[in-house]
């Protein structure tokens, strides 16, 4: 056994989420994955500009609630898309029930500091991609199996927009019109290698994340993400027995953390900080945490 994989060396301190919550890369020991405690990035305060012309947009929009107005002088400043670009008409959520909640409290969220539980909005599609670059032969098929599974346990339905040449980015804007059109920029599932990825290789197998937004008195609410692996380390895994389970269990936690799940100390779970053979499905604590999270707030000017 590798004694230096028993103690990997502090997360580094990377700065790809500007809202919301940031998990660092995955560390790995056979046959276990060791996780490094997620970081939480600070959330953006308020655009300054929104106090000097929010009276304006006031105006213009009819009298709206604050909420509406800081939406809008984001859009109009190019950092949101514009309000209601994406969105479906209805409060309910799309996906139906999520999985039962089994009771347990064995699970946390990463929160903000005012609000516990940031998550999707349950009412609105969650869309994905995939980078081309790097794909290990059942890789994406690994990648939606663990998405489908996500997917039952939230209630959110996920929605594949296909391919991407988008590459994983430390600083991924959470909007990119001129990629994606005037909506969210959608998750983003890279597949990536030690060379492009320094923090990879040997003991780190991937890393998992997502971004809230806030505006005025709404709460704050995902609106995308980043789920980056090492394609060699689990194109290896995958071929060794029992590696698809572990890859896949490898997915799956770092989706939970994309939906807002943060690691627990239940060995038992999989949102533990370790992952081995023996657990690589969802458990009790898992499927309540993941339960909670498709039960967000339905917010319309997101």
């Amino acid at each position: 056994m590798n004694e230096d994989l028993k103690t990997p060396s502090p997360a580094p301190q990377l700065p790809w989420m500007d809202s919301g919550n940031y998990t660092p890369p995955v560390p790995v020991k056979a046959p276990a994955v060791r996780r490094r405690k997620p970081r939480t990035a600070l959330p953006v305060a308020v655009i300054a500009i929104a106090l000097t012309v929010s009276a304006c947009v006031w105006l213009l929009l009819g009298m709206p609630g604050m909420t509406r107005v800081v939406a809008e002088v984001k859009a109009l400043t190019g950092q949101w898309p514009s309000p209601g670009q994406q969105k479906i008409d209805t409060s309910e959520p799309l996906a139906g029930i999520a999985g039962a909640d089994s009771g347990s409290t064995a699970f946390s969220f990463m929160g903000e500091k005012d609000q516990r539980v940031v998550a999707f909005d349950p009412c609105q599609p969650v869309h994905y991609v995939i980078g081309e670059a790097n794909t290990p032969a059942g890789g994406n098929r690994l990648v939606k199996e663990a998405i489908a599974t996500i997917s039952a346990a939230t209630g959110l339905e996920f929605v594949y927009d296909g391919t991407t040449d988008e590459s994983a980015s430390e600083v991924r804007p959470k909007y990119q019109p001129e990629r994606y059109g005037d909506v969210w920029a959608p998750v983003l599932v890279s597949w990536t290698a030690p060379e492009t990825t320094p923090d990879f290789g040997g003991s780190i197998a991937g890393a998992g994340g997502s971004e809230s937004v806030k505006a005025w008195t709404s709460p704050w609410v995902l609106v995308t993400g980043q789920l980056q692996l090492d394609a060699p380390q689990l194109a290896a895994m995958m071929e060794e027995q029992e590696g698809h389970e572990l890859a896949r269990g490898i997915i799956m936690h770092e989706l939970g953390h994309v939906v807002g799940l943060d690691h627990v100390g239940d060995s038992g779970q999989l949102m533990y900080s370790e992952i081995s053979n023996d657990v690589t499905e969802f458990a009790s604590g898992d499927l309540a945490g993941l339960a909670a999270a498709g039960n967000g707030s339905c917010v319309s000017e997101y």
